[in-house]
């Protein structure tokens, strides 16, 4: 059973590296965090590109949803025409984030925050940029919680985005001031992540936020396959370009 599960981990670090190289992406390692109850023969891959509009002073430092690893949260990104354009870092666990029920113990550990604080600090450093935390269904519960971890972490973010948006998503527990994007496909019919639920969870964070919270809701195009995949309405089917506009112009209007 346990080399079934480590043929897995590394069959999909594999494909990770295949990924990497097809696109022509640099993957920087960013050194195991160093707290007391972090793993720290771990270190953490993250693939990084600078895109052609990235004369704005932002990066975005997204966390993949599901299990945060692999290659189809890598390709499952609504974002994945915005990969491009503005500098982008994908920090991938080390290790699969199990979610039972919505809810993964590993992904607010204080070893998976400090990963997240540390690529944030390393991002800051290399580009002298502004850091955008992003993250999709599973991982938008990861935003907030990161937000919420400490005052410290919370001040290290400069902007904030949440893409189709998970009901289990908690509250802040403390007041920002930072431009926050929430974006959900009207027709999102992954359990977990109805529109009815976003909509509550976008009230929240607004209450919480006293910069500007923005909500966009996406309609149109074609969803298949699994309802909580890459291709369904969960991932903006086939209007991720629509998504990625908004996205962009986000960043042009808030990002100067």
């Amino acid at each position: 059973m346990h080399l079934k599960k480590d043929w897995k981990n590394y069959l999909s670090k594999i494909l990770i590296i295949f990924f990497i190289l097809s696109q022509n992406i640099l993957a920087d390692v960013i050194p195991a965090p160093t707290c007391d109850k972090c793993d720290k023969s771990l270190d953490t891959l993250s693939p990084f590109s600078e895109g052609i509009k990235s004369k704005n002073n932002v990066l975005i430092l997204w966390i993949p949803g599901g299990e945060g690893q692999g290659p189809n949260q890598i390709g499952f990104t609504p974002w994945k025409d915005l990969i491009f354009l503005v500098d982008f870092a994908i920090l991938i666990s080390p290790y699969p984030l199990k979610h039972p029920k919505s809810v993964s113990v590993k992904a607010s550990s204080p070893d998976y925050i400090n990963r997240i604080r540390d690529a944030i600090i390393y991002y800051k450093k290399k580009t002298g940029k502004k850091v955008i935390l992003a993250g999709h269904s599973m991982s938008t519960r990861t935003v907030s919680n990161f937000i919420n971890s400490s005052q410290e972490n919370a001040d290290l973010v400069d902007g904030a985005i949440y893409g189709g948006i998970n009901y289990n998503v908690p509250s802040l527990k403390r007041r920002v001031n930072i431009p926050i994007l929430m974006i959900h496909h009207k027709k999102d019919a992954c359990p977990s992540n109805f529109l009815s639920s976003a909509k509550v969870i976008v009230k929240n964070i607004q209450k919480k936020n006293d910069g500007n919270t923005f909500f966009e809701i996406i309609e149109g195009g074609q969803g298949s396959g699994d309802v909580c995949g890459t291709r369904h309405y969960h991932g903006f089917g086939t209007v991720k370009n629509i998504a990625a506009e908004k996205a962009l112009s986000f960043i042009e209007n808030n990002f100067k």
